[in-house]
């Protein structure tokens, strides 16, 4: 059982507030700093806080939770989370990330990916490997056992297979300590997705954001983020490639004019609310594709058609994927009290002095809005309401979570609501 953090003094250096990238491992309610050399390598059974603090006091804090975590361990994080937000202002958007289900955000960070550990004790040796698509790229480490006494050496053979859409399929035949065996050996953690292999290099600037988003329906349109790649688009709809300073709202060749309304209104707002007016949004007609979109998105293939009538049955589902919950604790508990169960939403239910849960989990997310009048137990509560909302609806463990404190909304949380501009 954890104590309570002392009132008097803070476990975190004054310099949490200088503009750059943070990162503590927790360790029995203590964050202990990572060296920015390790920037980039995450251990599958521990929990991190990673600290993004950008121009104009735009902070984000990423709460990081390994598949092997512990429920003591992801605790100690949540609670050193409160703390720091705390000591932040509030300022911070929150987020929560799984191992493998990590926020394009969160990758954004890490120019060259990440690479998940396990501790281990077997007296095999760890593998640590790059990994290309197609490619097979193997380097073996040598590491001492638990006895102390180096290894005999080890053969691996890792193949990528094209057929898994998300960085490929993985295959891994390995051989030592002289058996032959198939499947992932000890002391390896399968990443989840290609650039988990990948070690980040100290001092190198965030990678740009690379994001695709669907802008799809007739009265109820919503974007919704799908795979960076050709395959996900088609003639009918209009789709948004968000490079970070550069930002296309791409409109199908038989696209409706709402939906082209639409991307472009939303490519400006994430240029406003997210880069602070600072990127370049460009409307591109299907068919003349600028260089920076082949560039990212390869040569441009025979697209499937659009359907009209797939338009009436987005407005339906956009509609019926989420709702909205108001957080109280009037009765000395945290209570849900649904608000609407399908969106747009009333921008007038947002009051600031409470705090809400939007439900988009059957898309893999949940938003806690966190009114700036609020009382500090609901405040510092958001987190925790979060997790128990997920366990309650059934939703995969791993669905992401964002907390965003009034006034930091980002432009794909606004488009829930009615005349949000």
């Amino acid at each position: 059982m954890y104590s309570p953090i002392p009132q008097s003094g803070s476990p975190f250096p004054p310099t949490v507030k200088l503009p750059g990238l943070h990162i503590w491992r927790v360790e029995k309610l203590k964050p202990v700093p990572v060296a920015p050399e390790n920037y980039g390598i995450f251990f599958s059974g521990d929990s991190y806080l990673v600290l993004h603090n950008g121009p104009e006091e735009l902070s984000h804090l990423h709460l990081w939770i390994g598949q092997q975590s512990s429920r003591d361990e992801q605790g100690g994080c949540a609670i050193l989370a409160v703390h720091l937000n705390t000591l932040l202002g509030e300022r911070p958007v929150q987020h929560r990330e799984s191992q493998g289900n990590e926020s394009d955000l969160f990758m954004s960070y890490f120019p060259h990916g990440l690479k998940y550990q396990v501790r281990t004790h077997c007296p095999r040796p760890l593998l640590c490997f790059s990994l290309s698509s197609f490619l097979l790229v193997v380097t073996l480490q040598k590491a001492q056992g638990h006895s102390g006494l180096e290894p005999p050496p080890t053969r691996f053979l890792l193949a990528c297979f094209p057929s898994c859409p998300v960085g490929g399929g993985m295959g891994c035949w390995w051989e030592g300590m002289g058996e032959a065996h198939s499947g992932w050996p000890s002391g390896l953690q399968e990443g989840g997705v290609e650039s988990a292999f990948h070690k980040t290099s100290p001092g190198t600037a965030p990678a740009a954001i690379k994001k695709l988003y669907q802008v799809k329906g007739k009265k109820n349109i919503r974007a919704t983020e799908r795979v960076l790649s050709w395959d996900s688009f088609n003639t009918g709809d209009c789709f948004i490639l968000d490079l970070g300073q550069n930002i296309f709202a791409w409109c199908g060749a038989k696209s409706n004019i709402l939906e082209r309304n639409k991307a472009r209104d939303l490519a400006l707002a994430i240029r406003d609310s997210e880069r602070q007016g600072k990127a370049h949004v460009e409307i591109v007609t299907d068919g003349e594709e600028p260089a920076d979109m082949i560039q990212v998105l390869g040569p441009k293939p025979s697209l499937k058609e659009g359907n009209p009538e797939e338009d009436l049955t987005a407005d339906r589902t956009n509609a019926q994927a989420a709702a909205l919950y108001k957080v109280s604790d009037a009765t000395g508990q945290m209570n849900l009290t649904k608000l609407a169960d399908s969106s747009p939403f009333a921008l007038e239910l947002l009051i600031p002095d409470d705090c809400f849960v939007l439900d988009n989990g059957l898309c893999g997310k949940i938003y806690i809005w966190k009114g700036r009048k609020a009382n500090e137990k609901e405040r510092q509560a958001a987190l925790q309401v979060a997790e128990d909302f997920i366990t309650r609806m059934r939703y995969a463990p791993n669905t992401q979570v964002e907390i965003l404190p009034q006034g930091r909304e980002s432009a794909i949380f606004k488009q829930f609501f009615k005349d949000w501009k």
